[in-house]
Order: C-alpha cells, then structure tokens, then sequence
C-alpha cells in the first residue's frame, strides 16, 4: 500500500492492485497543513499534515479491506471510474439511459422504427431490474451477472431465436458505450457477453411451375399479389416491396430505381418487364397516391410489418406446401441445433432467392446481379442466394464431357435447356416476342427434338 499526492489536487490517492494493475484511486481526505517538499511522502510535512496522513492511510487501509473482500462493490466502480478517468463520479440514472443514448450525436442517426426498438428492449430491461434488484438505480450499478439473467429471462419470455437475443444484447449493450464515449460510465457490463450460436437459414427456391401456383393463387389477394410480382421480378426485399415510391420507378425507361437498399444502403437499379410492367400500368391508371405505388400495401405494412410474410406463408399452404418436418414441402423445419423453434426455409423471401438464381443460371453476370440486389459480398450471395442442383449439374457436365469420361454418346448437335427456353420466355413482351420468338426457334432448329433437355423440370419441350 502507499499513497501519493499531486500537484493540482489536495486528496491523498492510494495506488492499489486491481486485477493485476496497479492503479490511482482518489480518497475522501484532503491533506492539511503544510506537506513536504516536492510532495514526496518519504520526507514528513508539519504536525498537521501528518495528522491527515494518518487519516488518509486509514482510509486507504479501509479501502483495500474492501477489494480483498470484494464488499461495496458500487462504491469500488465509482473509485475505479474517478481513477481511470480523473473526473468526478457522476451517477448516470437509468430512467435518462436511452435519452442520453438516442440524443447522441452519430454519422447515421437512428431511425424511428429502430429507436422505437431500443426504447421497448431498454423499457423491458428496466423492468427485470425493477422486480429482480430494487436497490438498483444507477447504470454503473449493473453488472455481468444481472444482464446474463436479464438475457436468460427474455429467451424464457420470447422463445426467441438466437440471432434475436444476440440483436436485443448488442442494442443494450450500445447505451452502455455511448457513457463510455461520454466518459459517465467506466466499463459495459454486456461487453465480454459470447454471442449465442444460430444457423443462418437458406431459404429454399421455388420452381417455375411453383411460381405459376403461387401467382395464381395470389391473384385472389391484389396487394399481395402486387408484391409477390414486384419481388420475384426484381428481387427486390419485401419492405423494399411494399414501400415502393412513384419517384424511383421510371416507366418509360422500365427501372425501378431503388435510392438505399435497406440492408447496404446502396443506389440499386432495377429492370422490369413482363407481369411487374402490367401490374406498374395498372397501379399508375388507377393512382390513387402521389409518393407510394402500392398506398394500400404501405399502409398495411405499416400497421404490421408481418402482415405480408403472414398471408404469403398461408398461400404457400393453401397451393400444397404442408407446415411439418417434411423437408420436400414443410415452410418450417426444426433447427439442426434442436430447440422448439422452427426456421422458415419457404418464405416471401425465397422469392429473393429464387429470382437470383434463375438470374445466375440464365447467364446474369454475379457482378450485375450484385448491382441489382445490393449484396456486394459475393461469398454471401453464393452461399445464401445461388441454390443449384445436383441433376441439372449432372446433366449438363455429361453433356460437356466426352463419350469417354460421360459414357453417353455425342449426338453431334448441343442439347437445349429448358431452363433456358424458360428464360427467353420470361423476357418476351410485347415490344420483343417476334424478336425472341425468332431466337427459340432458330436454337430448337439447331438440334433434333429428342435432344431438347427437359430433366428436372416441370414443362417438356419437344420440336
């Protein structure tokens, strides 16, 4: 133990060992009488300084007692933040934590929809402590322990998957850091916390024939059939769907200019044709609003941003698809990690993923694909988006191979995909039928009608 004085102040510090750092931390008593030169206590001042030396050391005695013994623990965090900061302890209360937060002064301000958020979670926070710690008033007076049952007792609560607790953790965890940047509080209790494993889930693409179900069926709903257009023509997310402006879609030029994808906040560009083109004639002779293209679907939208994934998942069911644990049909599986909740796997945004990976296959470059959609990491892209499949693979590679490495003999002529053919179908319009009409046949031509590949899909072309 041993104390220390300092030029601009007339407390005694003690300098202790706090987890293996030695450390300064200013004491109550102020020296008296006159100190010794140079205020170095190896020499003695007068009588009455070295009456408050005594009181210091005292203090100083006191105050280790209290680490060895790990008592007063809010009074050792204040002394600990006066010691690493040099400012005097200024109790943060938590009712003023998400104002001090939310008035923070950051390059991105929050959103309404995400300060509402934060304010819901930070309310519910307060309300465990409210019941489970009473003496709690201070946010430097939360600890590990209580956030860990804080989390414990959300998961209980919400039956939320792993990847929302994380969300919940990581949003408590920045009021913290905004005292730490504003120098209130020393140290976050949710800082150190691991992150709860999840599995992201691939969403399961849906196939031509499934799509032709799904929008027939979907027609009998005209906003969500306006939105199912809308996302499976461009890829497009489904908030990005049902908030659509007149100002980002240009008709004459047929784009759809999205200003900040949600997610990357980046300019995307979109092209639209075909059904998306009829759908945006219709929704323009019949403008009823002059900034939201879908105003109804906004509006429902708003009021509950699952209303759509809701009324998609229930036409998935009504077109076939079942709600078990059969992976060829089920819109929900179990995790692998086990659990009661169950993960989407055929959703409103597979229509996202589907719309990607018939892009890739019909020959859209990944970097124009990366443009439209807004995912500059092609790794993710490849992992969550592109969905392939074994047989279409199998068949092309024998089809690529020689006789000797497929064992299937050469016809002399190159097989034509279906997949393709599909591809041209979806571009024609009225502007480009003759065009691509001209295109089918001239490539049917080129090969004889039983070389026409039909494996694995759901329409069967001959010549």
């Amino acid at each position: 133990m041993s104390l220390e004085l300092r030029k601009n102040s007339k407390r005694f510090y003690a300098r202790l060992t706090v987890n293996g750092k030695r450390k300064a931390f200013p004491l109550n008593t102020h020296y008296r009488g006159k100190p010794p030169d140079g205020l170095r206590l190896k020499n003695e001042g007068d009588a009455e300084f070295e009456r408050s030396r005594g009181e210091a050391l005292a203090e100083e005695k006191a105050l280790q007692k209290e680490f060895q013994e790990g008592k007063s623990e809010r009074q050792l965090r204040e002394k600990v933040y006066e010691a690493m900061t040099g400012n005097e302890f200024k109790p943060v209360d938590l009712k003023d934590l998400f104002k001090i937060a939310k008035n923070f002064p950051r390059t991105k301000p929050w959103s309404p929809k995400y300060a509402e958020q934060i304010e819901n979670r930070c309310q519910l926070f307060l309300e465990f402590l409210n019941k489970r710690h009473v003496n709690i008033s201070y946010a430097h007076e939360v600890t590990r322990n209580m956030v860990e049952g804080f989390l414990a007792f959300y998961l209980t609560k919400t039956n939320c998957s792993a990847k929302t607790l994380d969300d919940v953790r990581v949003g408590l965890q920045g009021l913290w850091t905004v005292l730490e940047k504003k120098e209130l509080q020393n140290g976050n209790p949710f800082r150190g916390i691991p992150k709860k494993y999840h599995i992201t889930t691939t969403k399961e693409i849906f196939t031509p024939k499934q799509i032709e179900q799904i929008l027939h069926e979907a027609e009998k709903d005209p906003e969500l059939y306006q939105i199912t257009v809308t996302s499976i023509s461009t890829g497009m997310r489904l908030g990005d769907c049902c908030t659509l402006k007149w100002a980002s879609v240009n008709m004459k030029k047929r784009i759809i200019f999205v200003p900040a994808v949600g997610k990357t906040q980046k300019p995307v560009a979109i092209p639209f044709f075909g059904q998306l083109e009829e759908v945006l004639k219709n929704a323009e002779e019949a403008r009823v609003d002059e900034e939201y293209v879908f105003p109804l679907v906004r509006r429902l939208y708003a009021r509950e941003s699952q209303y759509f994934s809701k009324s998609f998942s229930q036409l998935l069911l009504r077109i076939g698809f079942t709600d078990d644990e059969n992976p060829e049909t089920s819109i929900r599986l179990t995790g692998e990690s086990g659990g009661s909740r169950r993960r989407p796997v055929r959703s409103f945004h597979g229509l996202k993923t589907t719309w990607m990976t018939m892009a890739l296959r019909g020959g859209v470059s990944l970097e124009d694909i990366k443009k439209i959609c807004g995912n500059v990491d092609t790794q993710v892209i490849l992992k969550h988006y592109f969905q392939s499949d074994a047989e279409r693979i199998r068949s092309e590679l024998k089809t690529a191979m020689p006789e000797a490495l497929s064992g299937v003999a050469s016809t002399g002529s190159e097989p034509v995909s279906t997949i393709h053919l599909l591809n041209l179908l979806d571009q024609m319009s009225a502007d480009n039928w003759e065009f691509i009409s001209k295109r089918m046949r001239e490539e049917l031509l080129k090969t004889k009608g039983n070389d026409v590949d039909t494996s694995n899909n759901d329409v069967s072309t001959t010549q």
